[in-house]
């Protein structure tokens, strides 16, 4: 078998950690839709709000501690080292994330009360337990990640998924357990896979913590502990500003038209788990050429199979929402579309991120975040008081195209060769498409389907992608089938 390139390498960790998010994905979308319909909007938006709470409060007390420990574990094979590095993050995660709960109930009011309804603080039993569980699940993640251990991250995420989907169908839909039903089945989600990936990789206790090692990541990942906080607010708080100037029924509208974007990012992050171990070794290696290939290539491919996924959503969002939600969401599919055209433009601004922190540069991201974060604001309370939920999807596209060029400033100012035009091409392919369509707005699915052959043609045309990358594909394809069967299947006797 010919011996792997970082690129099959990484499309091979991506199949593990993708397998776990097609999970997710699948049975995510569909835990939504009978939700969707099993709860009331104003039951769906308060949900909603929990899990943004939780998640925010758990992100709060990270520290930049996941991000850190993930470089510093796959920048170091020495065993030992590794484990004192695991302990010694475990125990401070445990300690901050016990504080962050009891704090959780002792900030409820600012958390709850800004919406102006009694049934937030009915769910405040819930919120402490939630921050515990996300918490610790993202800090065993990012272990994994670190130790390059992407099968058992995919593991994680397919049970995950699993099991809440199974209690969504017992406790919301069997049992009708209402709102209630749908916590505890996120809380129980949550638990079975954190219990079994403890068991799986065990806390090795060392002679003694290592401070020396605590203070390091704690210097090196609080810059990017800003930039997880700012990164939150960017993409979670037109929840809460819809929320506040709308009400729970706008949010579950809006919930709607962003599942299936939030979907695909997590198919994204699939991608993501892998690549910032692999560059990240690459640059702490000296091997900048392939590091910057590597990014290159991967722009240039995230925005070509963005660019074919929001076209498909433009073309037959209406019918989507209505297959999947129901007639009652349809009015949110104009909004569905312009929140895949901010997630072409975020994955490729993530990409760029997380190579800047690879290279060494944990400092830059929270700078850039600022500016992307402050012009989504100027946007969210300029747009939404007109526009509704709509101006909060136009808002997100605003802030990332102006983050975007500040992250290719900071990437060639440490000489690494970022071509802007390999992810551009695509974006002006898909607009043009789209206008286009726009144009004849036509009413046969026929019609509309030829606009994705369009796409297709003109992006091969371009070379937005090539024979080459068709090949790879194979190959790639061919070794994983090679891996599986000299793994799975067994050999046949010697003679």
């Amino acid at each position: 078998m010919d011996k792997p390139t970082v690129f099959s390498k990484i499309l091979s960790g991506t199949f593990f950690t993708g397998s776990g998010r097609i999970f997710i994905v699948v049975l995510g979308l569909v835990g939504f839709m009978v939700s969707a319909r099993w709860l009331t909007p104003e039951e769906l938006g308060a949900f909603t709000l929990l899990q943004v709470a939780a998640v925010f409060v758990a992100n709060f007390s990270d520290f930049g501690i996941n991000t850190s420990i993930t470089k510093f574990l796959a920048d170091n094979t020495d065993k030992n080292e590794q484990h004192r590095f695991i302990f010694t993050a475990f125990i401070f995660r445990s300690i901050v994330l016990i504080l962050a709960s009891l704090i959780s109930l002792l900030a409820h009011k600012i958390l709850f009360s800004m919406f102006g309804s009694s049934v937030y603080i009915d769910l405040l039993p819930f919120l402490p337990i939630l921050v515990f569980l996300e918490g610790f699940i993202k800090f065993y993640v990012s272990v994994f990640e670190g130790l390059f251990q992407f099968k058992w991250v995919g593991l994680s995420d397919a049970l995950t998924s699993i099991c809440s989907f199974g209690l969504i169908m017992i406790l919301v839909v069997w049992q009708g357990a209402g709102l209630n039903g749908r916590i505890y089945a996120r809380i129980f989600a949550l638990s079975i896979p954190l219990i079994l990936m403890f068991f799986l990789y065990p806390i090795y206790r060392p002679s003694k913590i290592d401070y020396g090692f605590l203070k390091r990541i704690i210097k090196f990942g609080f810059p990017l502990y800003i930039n997880q906080i700012l990164s939150f607010i960017f993409l979670r708080a037109d929840t809460f500003i819809i929320g506040a100037l709308l009400g729970p029924a706008e949010i579950a509208l809006y919930e709607i038209a962003r599942k299936i974007p939030e979907s695909m990012e997590m198919i994204y992050d699939a991608f993501r788990k892998v690549y910032f171990p692999m560059v990240s070794q690459l640059f702490s290696t000296g091997d900048r050429d392939q590091g910057a290939g590597l990014l290159n290539t991967s722009t240039r491919l995230i925005t070509f199979l963005g660019g074919l996924m929001t076209l498909f959503v433009f073309l037959f969002g209406k019918e989507i929402i209505f297959l999947l939600f129901s007639s009652k969401y349809t009015d949110s599919s104009l909004i569905f579309s312009i929140l895949m055209v901010a997630l072409v433009f975020l994955m490729v601004d993530y990409t760029l991120g997380y190579t800047l922190v690879a290279v060494g540069e944990s400092n830059k991201p929270p700078l850039i975040n600022i500016v992307r974060t402050g012009v989504n604001f100027i946007g969210y309370f300029t747009l939404i008081k007109s526009l509704g939920a709509l101006g909060a999807a136009l808002a997100g596209i605003f802030g990332t195209i102006v983050a975007n060029p500040i992250n290719v400033f900071f990437l060639r100012r440490r000489k690494i060769p970022v071509g802007m035009r390999f992810y551009i091409k695509p974006i002006l392919i898909m607009g043009f498409v789209i206008f286009v369509n726009m144009i004849f707005s036509w009413e046969s699915v026929f019609l509309r389907g030829s606009m994705l052959l369009l796409y297709l043609g003109l992006s091969y045309l371009f070379s937005v992608f090539t024979k080459h990358d068709i090949a790879l594909i194979a190959q790639i394809g061919k070794q994983l089938k090679e891996a599986f069967t000299q793994r799975f299947l067994p050999r046949p006797k010697e003679v």
